[in-house]
């Protein structure tokens, strides 16, 4: 499994008033956290479940202390929370981007972790929440990309990566991108579908009056090497789990073309 981009950050600074906490209390809480960082490091090398697991339980006991600086335990909380996900932990994983929002709460990236985890876990009143959370930090100017990934999950050998458009993209006006990745090869592109509003084709069934003068026509559409096909075209934007229904059935037909990296 891959863990580019995992990194721990050793340095420890707890600032809390003497009055909070003792010098010895102080030290006590310095040593656990250092062991409990050792331990997510080692878990992090070898992605090792029952050293995550102790290095969460020691980060939830600091946590949970009373005068805690939770502020200062982002770092581990985020990494916990990122290699449960790797792990397909998503129940442990959801526990600590929760966390991690309660402290970050403008940190869009927590919050889209929130939605995938929830998504897989079949919340969808949390994933719902989260997901709006997201869109009003973009609409607030505080998500710097153009997109966010809404599901990580797999089907049979293929890695698949949900990704929602905070507006249309391209001129397939694209709004949602499924990128299907072989399991043994994550950097390799499979295929990609893609749902899209081109506005000509919405323009011209109005003026054709295959449609009402307030209806969209909306494009499902598969891509790989080999070049692209048109899956299904509807006047009803599908919900997310109709999209998803439709990406998975149609990745069961094989298709020609080659991978690509």
């Amino acid at each position: 499994m891959r863990r580019t981009g995992l990194t721990i950050a050793l340095a420890i600074l707890l600032f809390t008033s003497p009055t909070d906490i003792s010098p010895v209390q102080s030290a006590e809480t310095n040593s656990q956290l250092q062991t409990g960082k050792t331990l997510l490091r080692e878990a992090l090398e070898a992605t090792d479940r029952d050293k995550l697991d102790k290095a969460a339980a020691i980060f939830q006991t600091e946590w949970d202390k009373p005068g805690a600086d939770k502020a200062q335990m982002v770092v581990e909380v985020s990494n916990t929370a990122q290699l449960y996900q790797s792990l397909e932990l998503p129940k442990e994983s959801l526990e600590w981007w929760r966390r991690l929002s309660t402290v970050e709460p403008e940190n869009w990236r927590a919050w889209a972790k929130i939605v995938q985890c929830a998504q897989t876990l079949n919340l969808p009143e949390e994933r719902d929440d989260a997901r709006e959370k997201v869109i009003a930090l973009n609409n607030a100017g505080k998500v710097e990309q153009k997109f966010f990934v809404c599901e990580q999950f797999t089907s049979g050998d293929k890695k698949i990566m949900a990704l929602e458009y905070f507006r249309p993209e391209s001129k397939l006006g694209v709004m949602m991108t499924f990128r299907i990745m072989p399991k043994s090869s994550p950097d390799t592109l499979f295929r990609r579908y893609t749902l899209g509003e081109i506005e000509s084709d919405t323009q011209v069934a109005r003026e054709l009056k295959e449609i009402g003068p307030n209806d969209h026509m909306y494009s499902i559409d598969g891509f790989n090497e080999g070049g692209q096909w048109l899956i299904t075209m509807t006047t009803k934007k599908p919900s997310y789990e109709e999209l998803r229904a439709i990406v998975l059935k149609d990745l069961e037909v094989e298709r020609k073309g080659p991978q690509r990296k």
